[in-house]
């Protein structure tokens, strides 16, 4: 069985619940928020419709374009980088923009597909229109910093696996974590 691939629309949603920036996300991405599964299919649902109707800034045409001019043995090594159902769809640089696009926003929506740089991207430029902004971190946030407004905040720790980052509620002695998208111990911090 195929594990959950969603687990960067998960630490979208709830570090966007844990800062009160839930509404404002489900605004601009004009998905449901009643709950994180009705989050999850309408922002893969978004998504794909925002490619569909190439409406996603030109993003996949110039991970096309990138990805199509590259010798093979180059080629080869950025595939395998990005998610497994990308590199096994294309094995060998992409021939035409349309099939490319299509297995993107064909595999946007099925629930078990990691997301990749090209969706991370289309949620950012889909908050940012809105005033909001996601900070996509590859470790912790130090205790020293400051969380900015209007930004939703997830960890990548070892880039295989997203977790929220959030704000313990008022008063919560919640030992360890606010994290809440996943495995790791240090995906989030007290505030």
């Amino acid at each position: 069985m195929k594990g959950d691939g969603s687990c960067f629309f998960r630490a979208v949603y709830q570090s966007a619940h844990s800062s009160g920036l839930l509404p404002k996300v489900c605004a601009a991405l004009r998905v449901e928020c009643a709950t994180e599964a009705e989050f999850i299919t309408g922002a893969r649902t978004r998504l794909s419709e925002t490619i569909r109707e190439n409406e996603d800034g030109g993003y996949v045409a110039s991970a096309y374009r990138y990805l199509s001019k590259l010798d093979v043995d180059t080629y080869k090594l950025i595939i395998n980088t990005m998610p497994d159902w990308l590199s096994e769809a294309f094995p060998e640089p992409p021939k035409s923009l349309r099939a490319f696009k299509r297995v993107i926003y064909d595999s946007v929506l099925e629930p078990s597909n990691w997301v990749g740089q090209i969706e991370v991207d289309l949620v950012r430029a889909l908050l940012k229109v809105h005033g909001m902004h996601i900070d996509v971190r590859y470790s912790v946030l130090s205790s020293s910093e400051d969380m900015e407004p209007n930004t939703v905040y997830v960890v990548n720790e070892g880039e295989t696996h997203f977790n929220a980052i959030g704000v313990a509620p008022m008063g919560g002695d919640i030992p360890n974590a606010a994290r809440m998208g996943g495995a790791s111990p240090n995906a989030a911090r007290l505030r």
